[in-house]
């Protein structure tokens, strides 16, 4: 009887941290880590990770692999929220690659897969615009923190 009386406190104060970690958590807002795009007529690729993307073709004159440097601005006023990602080749000639996401519903027009979370318009050049579907990896990112945690 003794030993349980004692172990309660230690019970109590177990349950309580993790309590406070639980809404912590839910208190951290959320941030993109990656996310990874496809698109179809023509075929396209984009896989983005932090500061670096890669965006892939196939088309007439073979595969194109072109590697981009930039960032990404979170538009979190809006409803749904809206990111872009911006950034340069690292090589010459310079091409600049803008893709916006939001969150939407999003089907392959040419396969029968379950959608994926997000609406992607990609644009390469001025005057042509690409449309894809991505999926995004989030992860929290406590108040005044680094980030932590993929989700």
């Amino acid at each position: 009887m003794l030993n349980t009386a004692r172990s309660r406190p230690k019970i109590v104060v177990a349950v309580i941290a993790a309590l406070v970690a639980l809404a912590a958590a839910a208190q951290s807002p959320l941030t993109v880590q990656r996310f990874e795009c496809l698109g179809e007529e023509p075929s396209w690729r984009l896989d983005v990770s932090g500061v670096t993307a890669t965006y892939t073709t196939l088309g007439a004159k073979g595969k194109r692999v072109v590697v981009f440097r930039g960032s990404l601005q979170a538009m979190s006023f809006l409803t749904p929220a809206v990111y872009v990602w911006r950034g340069d080749t690292t090589q010459l000639p310079r091409e600049t690659l803008v893709v916006s996401l939001r969150e939407e519903a999003c089907r392959s027009t040419m396969a029968d897969t379950p959608p994926l979370t997000h609406r992607a318009i990609l644009s390469l050049k001025a005057g042509e615009a690409l449309t894809g579907c991505c999926t995004l990896r989030m992860r929290t990112s406590p108040p005044g923190g680094s980030a932590t945690g993929a989700r």
